[in-house]
């Protein structure tokens, strides 16, 4: 084991020094390498500025500079404007354009301000098939009940305070073809790989809560470190209440959407819990259960009812799931033609994080997804789209689903086994059983049902069962992986596409041969889809003759029901009639 944590930490030292000294090889000489088109914008910029006579300085600030001394593209130029607006230059560049007949050369035109920015009069542009945003140097003062601030015209020193960490408060300035660090700090800390904020982060994130999932975000994205300062503050009582209480529930998404998008997810989800800011973050109701129905069954992290467990440990067992996925993902794209899109691995990477609240519900909406926590986390919490918040639902839900059939089918492979002497030790491929035994309805009926649940994302919801499987057991063998045991037999069973299918007979065609209504239809079109499932080839006639005699089945146990829920006629209990009461919802 001690030869095990050397060589872990020589590869950890060697991965450090290695990520350290591209960044100061990138930051060394301060220079920044322009692009073809950049230059031609900086260019034009200049002669209308001189040509004009502009009493102004143009610099270009933030991100842009960041990243390009980080050696990194960038398509988001910000100029800054000393002594005018940002729509006063924009004005001089189309004068400067139409008295030299250029406006179609240039691809020029002034687009619309947005809402939240307009009362800042920063002016967007398009140049040359590049959007650049212009805007005067400002004050920025906030009150105490707004992250919002009121601003006034400033000096660069004012911009430079603005600014919400020092690694992006860096100017190039495009007249003298150099790089400006007005806070003294921001060439250092990017060189060194520290995300630290501009004077006293306390106070800053007291005026802007929302620069804490900003910080967290750079960190992972870049790979640096947050200052010790930094990490304080984000923890502060005050500053937390501030996060929760001046931040809408949509920039929570936002960031968050942005962080499981990011090259690095895990990094800014290491972060988020060691600032302790997971309960913050995906906000829980008051109130949860476990799924009475079991519809939805927890998976197994935990002993104990999930609100008796501390939110560090559900974040802990969040990462530790995540990071397996992550990993899985990065393993699985090394072997595919095709990569995963970005969409599919938001996807994969939330279900396994939020994995830890499956099998907990809210409230009793129709939709079996839509009572879950995980749905509630990300729809009420985050205020993800409905389409994302059900896919994860979707996800996990045929993740469980697999999971119990990778039970049975395990169950199916130990009788083959057993079944097979005078070998019955001797270890054989799941494939060759699955050959040459029969695969049980049950077994084929629920894998239809998962994919008609989780659509085209179903292989996708293989390599998370996989994960769960490696987590939950330690000791699995590869053979008895869910992919390994079943990919196959799903690619050959006719299933793929089944959440297309549509029911051969209708529900209006079902209550008026059938002569049922109400949930009946419901049943019965259901168990339609079932037998097709299992007889994909089965005839219209056939399965209107089938569903016809299950028809009167039901309508018996429905009568028959009825007959014993009815109070009886006449008669006295013990001490008085006493009525039924009616049942209520089930929660």
């Amino acid at each position: 084991s001690f030869v095990l944590l050397f060589f872990f930490f020589l590869f950890w030292s060697q991965s450090e020094i290695s990520k350290m000294q591209s960044i100061l090889d990138a930051t060394k000489t301060n220079a920044i390498e322009l692009s073809d088109l950049e230059s031609k914008i900086f260019d034009f910029v200049l002669k209308v500025q001189t040509e004009l006579a502009l009493p102004t300085s143009l610099r270009v600030a933030g991100g842009w500079v960041r990243d390009k001394l980080l050696k990194r593209i960038s398509m988001d130029i910000d100029i800054s404007l000393d002594g005018m607006q940002g729509i006063e230059f924009a004005h001089s560049i189309k004068l400067y354009l139409e008295t030299h007949n250029m406006m179609g050369e240039a691809e020029f035109h002034i687009m619309p301000a947005a809402e939240q920015s307009a009362h800042l009069e920063v002016s967007t542009i398009q140049l040359f098939g590049m959007e650049i945003d212009l805007n005067g140097m400002r004050v920025e003062e906030y009150t105490a009940d707004s992250r919002i601030p009121v601003t006034r015209v400033g000096t660069i020193e004012d911009d430079t305070a603005r600014r919400d960490f020092t690694i992006n408060a860096l100017f190039y300035n495009i007249n003298t073809d150099t790089v400006e660090d007005y806070s003294g700090y921001g060439l250092s800390d990017l060189r060194n790989g520290v995300v630290r904020t501009l004077g006293n982060p306390t106070v800053s994130f007291k005026q802007d809560p929302l620069r804490i999932l900003r910080a967290i975000r750079f960190a992972g994205r870049y790979q640096f470190s947050l200052d010790d300062e930094l990490k304080n503050a984000a923890q502060n009582d005050e500053v937390v209440s501030c996060l929760l209480t001046m931040v809408s529930r949509e920039r929570f998404g936002i960031e968050v959407e942005k962080i499981f998008k990011a090259p690095n997810p895990l990094e800014c989800l290491k972060h988020l819990d060691e600032l302790n800011l997971y309960d913050s973050v995906f906000q829980f109701p008051r109130v949860y259960t476990k799924d009475p129905t079991r519809a939805m069954t927890c998976f197994p992290y935990f002993p104990v009812p999930l609100d008796l467990i501390d939110s560090g440990h559900i974040a802990a067992a969040s990462f530790a799931i995540a990071s397996a996925m992550e990993q899985a993902v990065d393993t699985v794209d090394a072997t595919r033609s095709v990569k995963m899109t970005t969409n599919e691995r938001e996807i994969l990477l939330m279900a396994a994080y939020l994995s830890p609240l499956w099998g907990y519900i809210t409230g009793d909406a129709k939709k079996t997804s839509h009572r879950s926590l995980v749905f509630y986390v990300l729809r009420t919490s985050l205020r993800l789209s409905k389409t994302f918040s059900e896919q994860v639902c979707h996800m996990l839900l045929c993740a469980q689903m697999f999971m119990e059939v990778s039970r049975d089918w395990i169950q199916l492979l130990v009788e083959a086994q057993v079944a097979s002497k005078p070998h019955p030790t001797s270890l054989r491929r799941s494939s060759s059983i699955v050959r040459e035994a029969k695969i049980p309805d049950s077994i084929r009926l629920n894998v239809g049902r998962s994919l008609r649940i989780v659509g085209e994302l179903w292989r996708l919801c293989f390599h998370l069962c996989d994960v769960f499987a490696k987590h939950f057991h330690a000791f699995i063998l590869p053979e008895y992986l869910p992919s390994t045991m079943m990919l196959k037999w799903v690619e050959a069973s006719g299933l793929v596409g089944c959440w297309t299918w549509k029911p051969l007979i209708t529900g209006k065609e079902l209550a008026s041969s059938c002569g049922v209504s109400g949930k009946l239809v419901g049943k019965l079109v259901e168990e339609q889809m079932d037998h097709i499932l299992l007889f994909p080839d089965v005839s219209r006639d056939d399965l209107l003759t089938l569903l016809s005699a299950r028809a009167e089945a039901l309508k018996s146990e429905q009568e028959a029901e009825s007959a014993s829920s009815s109070p009886r006629r006449g008669g006295s209990l013990k001490g008085g009639a006493k009525r039924t009461p009616k049942a209520g919802k089930q929660h």
